[in-house]
């Protein structure tokens, strides 16, 4: 199979980037809006304005987002930008057509269903528009601002942060005590588990740091069970003075039962297992060079 090269996929990155902002209108129009409270993100700032006033949230979507839009052009480039912007105006487009076309909208009883529904799709969605090196604006853009600056920070939990303040204020706007502010939240945490694991992907993992005296033993154990490499740290411990070893360990998720069976079959060794979502080299891929924000 012919591989694409990079400015075919930058084309046909444009069509997934505008199929992508339609689908999280849809979540939006038809699981939020029907039960009066806010996704989260000048999405919901303009949902609530909505409530208030009548007028549709595209307009608001795509005014509040103008001055993030300039500011991109200076911190993330042109060629980030103008995709980030294209998503801004498929996504004001798309309410205000599926609003004038009185697009079908989730009907049931479970409000709670609609906000973890909602927040799956939306999750996708941007998980997918942010591996296509673009956002779907709002607070994205600031979250791509930082991430550029400071990449160990985890921009989907930071944008969650923000987002749970707009949930606090949806308490206010629809006044139907704290039942919208609960739903934003729900469907909030959906949402961005959704996109950390979808960009987690492949490349997520688990580090294991064994502590023992007996490195031999549990190193041979773990080339023969889980059939991975070792790195061997000498250490010394603190209180006691006691010369031992950390056996240091990167396993994907399929793995992780059989370290862990390992582990068990020994009482020498003290253990440490930590999640890991970044991962390259040996087996698990290569580096890939990004030339913006995200």
């Amino acid at each position: 199979m012919m591989k694409l090269t990079s400015l075919q996929k930058r084309v046909m990155s444009y069509p997934a980037c505008i199929f992508l902002c339609i689908c999280s209108a849809i979540a939006v129009h038809s699981f939020v809006i029907p039960f009066d409270f806010a996704p989260g993100g000048i999405s919901g700032v303009s949902t609530m304005i909505q409530h208030m006033t009548g007028i549709n949230s595209g307009y608001f979507v795509f005014l509040l987002n103008l001055p993030l839009v300039i500011m991109s052009i200076f911190l993330l480039g042109l060629d980030f930008t103008i995709r980030s912007s294209l998503a801004v105006v498929t996504l004001s487009v798309s309410f205000i057509v599926l609003n004038t076309l009185n697009f079908p909208t989730f009907v049931t009883e479970q409000s709670i269903l609609s906000a973890v529904v909602g927040g799956f799709i939306s999750g996708v969605a941007a998980a997918l528009t942010f591996k296509m090196d673009s956002t779907m604006g709002g607070t994205d853009f600031i979250a791509a601002v930082i991430y550029k600056k400071k990449s160990h920070i985890n921009i989907v939990w930071f944008v969650f942060a923000i987002d749970i303040v707009i949930a606090i204020v949806s308490i206010f706007v629809y006044q139907r005590g704290i039942e919208p502010a609960i739903l934003s939240i729900i469907l909030m945490f959906v949402s961005s588990k959704t996109c950390d694991s979808i960009m987690a992907g492949t490349k997520s993992a688990a580090k294991f740091e064994i502590i023992t005296e007996k490195p031999e033993i549990i190193k041979q154990a773990i080339y023969d069970f889980v059939q991975r490499g070792v790195t061997l740290i000498p250490v010394t411990g603190a209180y006691s003075g006691t010369n031992r070893y950390i056996l240091l360990c990167v396993v994907r998720r399929r793995e992780i039962p059989h370290m862990q069976s390992v582990l068990r079959s020994y009482d020498c060794a003290f253990s440490i297992q930590t999640n890991v979502y970044s991962v390259y080299g040996n087996r698990f891929g290569s580096v890939s060079k990004k030339k913006s924000g995200l």
